[in-house]
C-alpha cells in the first residue's frame, strides 16, 4: 500500500484553512455601513410616494420605487403595518410589521430598471 503524503497534506491544510476562517469569524467586528437602520429618525411623517427622503440620511432612488412607510403617516397607504400594494391589484393592501420600531422601507424592483 503506498500512501501519498501529497494528498494528506492537502487535505490538512484545507482542514487547517477551514477551521481558521470558522475561528476567526467568531471574533470578526462587523461595521452598519447604514446610518439610519431602523428609519426612526425621520424629518416627516410620510403622506405620499417617493418620500425616502423624509427618513433621515436616506434618499430616494432615481425611479421613485421607494416607499418610507412610519406609523405617524395619516394616509393608511403609506402606514404601518398596513400599507397599499401596488404590484398585486388583487390584494388591496399588504400586512407587515417592522423588524423593530415604528417604521421600514418598501421598494420594487421592476426587470430592466
Amino acid at each position: 500500500m503506498i500512501i501519498r503524503y501529497s494528498s494528506i497534506i492537502g487535505a490538512f491544510s484545507k482542514i487547517f484553512t477551514l477551521v481558521s476562517y470558522l475561528l476567526l469569524s467568531a471574533f470578526a467586528f462587523t461595521q452598519n455601513l447604514v446610518l439610519n437602520p431602523s428609519f426612526e429618525k425621520y424629518s416627516q411623517c410620510p403622506y405620499g410616494e417617493g418620500q425616502l427622503g423624509f427618513a433621515e440620511k436616506c434618499s430616494s432612488p432615481p425611479s421613485n420605487s421607494g416607499r418610507y412607510l412610519h406609523s405617524c403617516a395619516t394616509n393608511p397607504i403609506f402606514s404601518v403595518p398596513a400599507s397599499f400594494s401596488p404590484l398585486n391589484p388583487a390584494i388591496s393592501y399588504d400586512y407587515q410589521q417592522p423588524h423593530s420600531g415604528e417604521a421600514y422601507v418598501a421598494c420594487y424592483m421592476i426587470n430592466g430598471y
